[in-house]
C-alpha cells in the first residue's frame, strides 16, 4: 500500500511540476529557456542531497521497527541539519557565482542568444536556489516519514500544496520568474504541512514511551 501511495505522490509532483514547466513556456520561450538552464544546474547539484535522504529513510525505518523513538528523533535532526548546511552551501555558489556556474549550460548558445537568456537564467538561478533549500528539507522530512510509515501524509502534502500553488499561479503568474515564485511558495507550503505531521508523530511516540501519570 505504501509503495502505491508513494508512486501516486510521485506521479502527482511529476505531473504538476510538468504543467509549471509549460506555463513557463507559454508566457516566455526566453523564459523557458532560462529555467531549462536554471534547472539543469539545480538538479545536478541536488543529486547528493537525493542519496542523503535515501540513507535517512533507512535509518529512520530501522529505529523505528525497533521503537526507539530517541533514536528517529536524533536521526530526523541530524538529518535535516545536515540536508540544510549542504542546500544552503550549493545556493550560497548559486548566488555568488550565477554566471561562471550558468557557463556549463549556457556554454553552447551563440553570442545573441547568450546575451537574450543568460540575464534571465540569473535570475531565475538565484530563485533556483531558494526554491531548493525549502525542496531540500521537505525532501528529507518525507524521507523521515517514509520510515515510520506515514506515506499517505506525503501524498496529501503534495496533493494540497501543489493544486494550490499552481491555482494561484494560473491566476497570478505571467512570467517565468512568477512562476518560480509558485514554485517557491509551493515548496514552502509542502515544507510546512509535512514539517507539521512530523512534529505530531514525533510528540506521539514520545508520549508512548514516555506516558503521563494519572
Amino acid at each position: 500500500m505504501s509503495d502505491t501511495t508513494l508512486g501516486f505522490q510521485q506521479l502527482v509532483r511529476s505531473a504538476l511540476f510538468s504543467y509549471v514547466l509549460l506555463c513557463i513556456g507559454e508566457a516566455s520561450v526566453t523564459g523557458l529557456a532560462a529555467t531549462s538552464a536554471a534547472l539543469s544546474l539545480y538538479q545536478l547539484l541536488a543529486i547528493p542531497l537525493i542519496g542523503l535522504a535515501t540513507a535517512v529513510t533507512v535509518m529512520t525505518g530501522q529505529a523505528y521497527a525497533m521503537q526507539r523513538s530517541r533514536l528517529v528523533y536524533l536521526v530526523s535532526r541530524n538529518g535535516l541539519t545536515l540536508s540544510l548546511g549542504i542546500s544552503l552551501l550549493i545556493a550560497a555558489a548559486m548566488f555568488a557565482f550565477p554566471r561562471w556556474m550558468l557557463s556549463i549550460s549556457l556554454g553552447g548558445l551563440t553570442p545573441e542568444e547568450l546575451s537574450r537568456i543568460e540575464p534571465l537564467a540569473v535570475q531565475l538561478l538565484g530563485l533556483a536556489a531558494i526554491y531548493g533549500v525549502l525542496d531540500t528539507l521537505a525532501l528529507i522530512i518525507s524521507a523521515i516519514l517514509k520510515g515510520v510509515s506515514r506515506t499517505a501524509v506525503i501524498l496529501f502534502a503534495t496533493l494540497v500544496s501543489g493544486l494550490l500553488a499552481v491555482g494561484v499561479g494560473q491566476w497570478w503568474a505571467a512570467s517565468a520568474a512568477a512562476w518560480w515564485g509558485i514554485l517557491i511558495a509551493w515548496a514552502a507550503i509542502q515544507f510546512v504541512m509535512l514539517a507539521f505531521s512530523l512534529y505530531l508523530h514525533l510528540q506521539q511516540s514520545k508520549e508512548r514511551a514516555f506516558p503521563q501519570p494519572a
